[in-house]
């Protein structure tokens, strides 16, 4: 007996000791192949950034006055070419030219969309399908930002639109972000710097910067990351999120009454719209729905417009057509199988004329 523990402790020890050899060469290997950077961002994201402009209130905008003409494509993965190019405004926001055609000719923009980059992605296709409709609609949405900025957006931005209706979108990441934007506020640096040079990278300090055993393992960590931007573009969220919910639950239902009010002070319907991730419409997400509901009972405590959009996707007959295969955004059938459910929230259309798009 006494022989055969003997045998049984050698070999957990040899086990262990092949393990550690494993991992450590495998940090030798990947701190070598990335060369000690604990953030390398992807072609696509510096891309976007040679792009883009700080602004000292919300961060970073598009640079303005972007001709759709010029053909620059912004696009994910698979998403559409129509949805891929860069067309922006003189403050700077992704915009269909005819949007910014109205907007120089001084007409009012009867329906405004305040989000991330789900609402981003509407510009296009929703400015021609309400156009159709005599309604005119302008975006005023930037990917990777979150509610305290919608809302210093709809209150720098929207008033002059005169909108009759904003649409305001949330998306399960803004918990997470919430807490980034806070942490950037009090850092006195601009997004950029902060966030490791980029739009979207990792913050430079804070309670979400490498360090502890990412700093330590940076190579294994590093190539973790690697890996992932390898996977399909399928995962709601990561850890970050699920963490940040409970904290930064209060932040954002603070913010979603805040924005109802200035509308209300300001004679304008508002509407929340809560989208639905792929993961959550395809397989189900727990959390998620966990918390879309607690923002759901703070809404009707409150008397806030809102509307779950998980209902309106699930319902249909192939859930999947309405995303990308790859990204994980919805696409234009998405878009539009949307505003199906937006109908009894809309303004009365314009008296007049169907208006002639602008060709892009």
């Amino acid at each position: 007996m006494r022989t055969r523990c003997i045998t049984i402790l050698g070999r957990i020890s040899l086990l262990i000791a092949a393990s550690a050899l494993a991992l450590g060469s495998a940090e030798l290997l990947l701190r070598h192949r990335f060369k000690d950077t604990p953030y390398t961002p992807g072609e696509q994201i510096l891309l976007l950034q040679s792009w883009l402009q700080s602004d000292p209130k919300v961060g970073f905008l598009w640079k303005s006055d972007v001709d759709y003409e010029d053909g620059i494509r912004i696009g994910w993965a698979d998403q559409e070419l129509e949805l891929a190019t860069l067309s922006t405004d003189s403050d700077g926001f992704l915009n269909h030219p005819h949007a910014i055609a109205n907007r120089e000719k001084g007409l009012p923009m009867q329906i405004v969309a305040l989000g991330d980059s789900f609402m981003q992605g509407t510009a296009y296709p929703y400015t021609e399908y309400f156009g159709k409709r005599r309604l005119t609609y302008y975006n005023l949405a930037v990917q990777r930002q979150c509610p305290p900025q919608y809302n210093l957006i709809l209150e720098t931005y929207a008033l002059p639109l005169r909108p009759r209706l904003i649409l305001y979108g949330v998306f399960f990441n803004d918990f997470e972000e919430i807490l980034d934007f806070f942490e950037w506020q009090r850092s006195g640096l601009d997004w950029f710097t902060y966030h490791s040079g980029t739009w979207c990278g990792p913050p430079i300090n804070g309670r979400y910067a490498l360090k502890g055993w990412r700093r330590q393992m940076r190579g294994l960590y590093m190539g973790y990351r690697a890996l992932r931007a390898l996977l399909p573009m399928t995962r709601r969220s990561n850890a970050k999120n699920d963490q940040a919910y409970p904290s930064s639950l209060s932040q954002l239902c603070r913010c979603v009454l805040e924005a109802r009010d200035f509308c209300a002070e300001n004679n304008i319907n508002f509407l929340l719209l809560l989208i639905p991730s792929k993961q959550s419409v395809l397989k189900g997400d727990p959390l998620e729905e966990r918390a879309y509901t607690d923002i759901l009972s703070f809404c009707q405590e409150n008397r806030i417009p809102a509307l779950h959009l998980r209902g309106h996707f699930v319902r249909h007959n192939d859930p999947a057509q309405l995303y990308n295969q790859v990204d994980a955004h919805w696409n234009i059938a998405g878009m539009l199988h949307t505003v199906t459910a937006l109908e009894p929230f809309l303004p009365d259309p314009t008296p007049g004329p169907e208006p002639k798009l602008s060709p892009h």
